[in-house]
């Protein structure tokens, strides 16, 4: 299997999903004014449409109030990180700003996959050993792609 490392450099698609993470809260309010009945345990349910895909999604007040609370927690904390990448100027500097402002995202909404990247971090290896080396850079590369995946989904769920 060979390795293909993540990108971490922003794409426009990035840099724009914290803003629309901003606007999750509004997003729950409006679907809570739209929802069109209860379930059969009488639990209330919130029926929205995504419109790329036309996938009926179903989310109760409860869910939506929890998803609300744990994004805006990670737009307050993680400002700044978003800031340094709306301003950073080159590809190096894009690219460590980018994976803080992941970093910081997941410690709120993908706690397991954070700590899984800051055991893979601090793990010591052998750095005279090259396999061990090779494995700890695929270990931590992998836990980064985890996590980034994690929080990608949690910002499509968001959105929802």
């Amino acid at each position: 299997e060979v390795f293909e490392p993540l990108p971490m450099m922003p794409t426009e698609a990035m840099k724009a999903q914290v803003g629309e993470s901003e606007k999750v809260w509004e997003n729950i309010q409006r679907s809570v004014r739209e929802r069109e009945g209860k379930n059969k345990d009488g639990e209330e349910e919130l029926k929205s449409t995504v419109a790329a895909s036309a996938v009926e999604v179903k989310m109760t007040d409860e869910e939506a109030r929890n998803v609300a609370k744990t994004f805006a927690a990670a737009i307050g904390d993680c400002r700044d990180a978003k800031l340094a990448v709306d301003k950073c100027d080159d590809d190096a500097e894009c690219a460590r700003a980018s994976l803080a402002l992941t970093m910081c995202l997941a410690k709120v909404v993908c706690p397991l996959q954070h700590s899984s990247v800051t055991k893979s971090l601090n793990a010591d290896y052998d750095d005279e050993d090259e396999k061990a080396e090779t494995e700890y850079n695929a270990r931590l590369d992998k836990a980064l792609e985890n996590m980034a995946a994690c929080v990608a989904g949690a910002n499509e769920r968001a959105a929802i």
